[in-house]
């Protein structure tokens, strides 16, 4: 099923007494009243407008505070969970499925179909009202944004799929998320080879690692023993000792400063005392020369004695893990400079950021980024990576039994302004990119997009039945409006976009605003502090862009210089007569 329609009567004092059009397919309206709801046909839809597997892309759109955030809440909190409380404060959802449509109200609230409207898609033979049901049966909800304080929405609930930022972090604490974000694209670009996609045009040979730790950073956290401390801090300087000019070193350098910022922080769960011997026997023996698999057999002979309450966070095994991620990069990289290294990114990548993950003692020890690539693709490529991160999930898998590649729901994906952080050029790809990039994801689901966004350039690809146009009123309520002046928004030059009053009340910079506001006081000969005199005026003029300002303020300045010169005139002419 689809999301088609949303009555809200009261939502947190935030929203009162609206209504959202949330399908280009029809148009609905309820008479709160009469008690009527209306649905017709919207005669502007345009059939087979998308490929088969979208039912419909909705665009929310807005300056930042006039409701589209409130808007998603509104559709999480309510739609798509059971709701079984009597006081329900949205009270109508209507859905559309293979068995048409569907109008989902609180219980007891009084709705009624207008017998009068024959155009009507909705079957009145069949039973079209359900009341508080919960609709995941044959849907799942996917929710995306690039924000980091939104909420985890109902990312606990089956069949909803929370794969924001805000939620990621949460699951992999933020320590460890930057490491699993990388994961997901690198999955993406391997699973992605022979079919790169047309957006990132060259994946990069090469990946950079660089260190992450600051050594002394790590001293900063003491503990209330004194001599673990001295210890902890002479293997510091131990490691400060390391060269950084081979693969070893760097590596061994960085892993152990981690592993000792672990313990010296309580997240290993062992007595100081019991830990002194390894930290001692380790600043003794460490160094690029040295076997770690020396090192691993004599810290298991130290730990024999060591009461520990959980042998995997063992030092022993900690240093065994990162001893077979050391073998793989010794072999993989391929370049040194200043503390970076290059690793080749080619078929056994993956395996060796597996194994890097596996060795990660509760911080991450190295950072890995793609080289010469853009921010903008490296956005485009978080994005694409989460989704196919999302089809792995195993409680995704669990709701979408696959039978031969086809998916068994429905799915819903909430965008909430997905263009964040992309340059304007991406920003008017990203319609092309749902409909091309992440809807063939999904085989076998009709994929509805409702998209939370303040940028024009989105909408110049969707129709204008496509989009809702939020505001806020004096009130502070968010309110549905009708731009004046954007009866077309498909194909409409985002310049044009940009300089409608709902996007931008004005098209110049605040700062230029203000020195152009200066320079017409001026050569008004009214009271402003910026300019003294007319060399200055002329300047300014001469680096405005706007055209049609430039001229009008050149030709007022002008005629200031001609009224002065005039009044000079007459004034030498005055006192020449008084002299005669």
């Amino acid at each position: 099923m689809h999301l088609v329609y949303v009555y809200v009567e009261n939502f947190e004092n935030r929203v009162k007494n609206k209504e959202y059009n949330l399908s280009s397919k029809y148009t609905i309206h309820f008479n709160k009243e009469t008690k009527y709801l209306e649905v017709k046909e919207n005669e502007e839809y345009i059939d087979n407008f998308w490929p088969d597997n979208i039912y419909d892309i909705k665009a929310i759109v807005g300056e930042n505070g006039c409701g589209k955030s409130t808007l998603l809440d509104i559709l999480f909190s309510n739609s798509f969970e059971h709701r079984s409380f009597p006081n329900w404060d949205i009270p109508i959802f209507i859905f559309e499925g293979e068995g048409g449509i569907v109008v989902h109200k609180r219980k007891g609230y009084d709705v009624n179909i207008d017998p009068y409207i024959t155009e009507s898609p909705i079957d009145f033979s069949t039973n079209h009202f359900r009341y508080n049901e919960n609709i995941n049966s044959t849907t799942n909800v996917v929710y995306y944004s690039n924000l980091w304080d939104q909420e985890n929405f109902n990312s606990d609930k089956e069949h909803i799929f929370n794969i924001s930022t805000s939620q990621l972090v949460s699951l992999n604490q933020s320590i460890t998320y930057k490491a699993f974000e990388f994961q997901r694209q690198i999955e993406y670009v391997t699973n992605n080879r022979t079919n790169t996609t047309s957006y990132i045009k060259n994946i990069p040979e090469y990946i950079s690692v660089k260190i992450t730790t600051d050594l002394y950073e790590i001293l900063k956290y003491s503990t209330d023993d004194v001599t673990f401390d001295d210890i902890l801090g002479t293997f510091i300087d131990t490691l400060d000792d390391f060269k950084e000019d081979n693969v070893t070193s760097i590596l061994r350098k960085s892993f152990f400063s981690v592993l000792a910022k672990a313990y010296s922080l309580d997240i290993m769960p062992y007595k100081n005392e019991e830990m002194t011997p390894i930290w001692e026997y380790l600043t003794s023996n460490l160094s690029e020369e040295v076997s770690l698999v020396d090192i691993i057999s004599e810290i298991k002979e130290i730990e024999k004695k060591i009461s520990y309450k959980d042998k995997d966070n063992s030092v022993s095994n900690a240093i065994e893990r990162f001893s077979s991620f050391e073998v793989k990069m010794k072999d993989a990289v391929v370049e040194i400079l200043n503390s970076s290294m290059s690793v080749k990114f080619n078929e056994d990548f993956n395996d060796i950021y597996e194994e890097y993950l596996k060795s990660i003692p509760t911080y991450p020890y190295l950072e890995f980024s793609w080289r010469e690539m853009s921010s903008g693709e490296k956005g485009l490529l978080a994005l694409l990576s989460r989704f196919q991160y999302l089809k792995k999930l195993p409680a995704f898998k669990k709701a979408n039994p696959n039978i031969e590649g086809q998916l068994s729901k429905d799915l819903i994906i909430i965008m909430d302004e997905v263009e964040l952080y992309y340059h304007p050029n991406w920003q008017r790809k990203l319609i092309k990119i749902l409909v091309n990039e992440i809807a063939p994801m999904f085989n076998g689901a009709k994929i509805q997009f409702i998209v939370a966004s303040h940028s024009p350039f989105l909408i110049s690809d969707l129709p204008r039945n496509n989009v809702i146009f939020l505001t806020n009123q004096e009130d502070g309520l968010a309110t549905v409006v009708d731009p004046t002046g954007l009866d077309h928004t498909f194909g409409a030059n985002i310049h044009e976009l940009l300089a409608n009053p709902f996007f931008m009340k004005s098209t110049l910079g605040d700062f230029s605003k203000e020195v152009i506001s200066d320079l017409i006081k001026y050569t008004k000969g009214e009271k402003q502090e910026r300019i003294k005199e007319d060399a200055i005026a002329q300047k300014l003029i001469d680096v405005i862009g706007e055209p049609v300002i430039k001229n009008k303020i050149q030709d007022m300045l002008n005629k200031r210089r001609h009224k002065t010169e005039l009044i000079k005139f007459y004034k030498e002419q005055i006192i020449k007569l008084e002299k005669d």
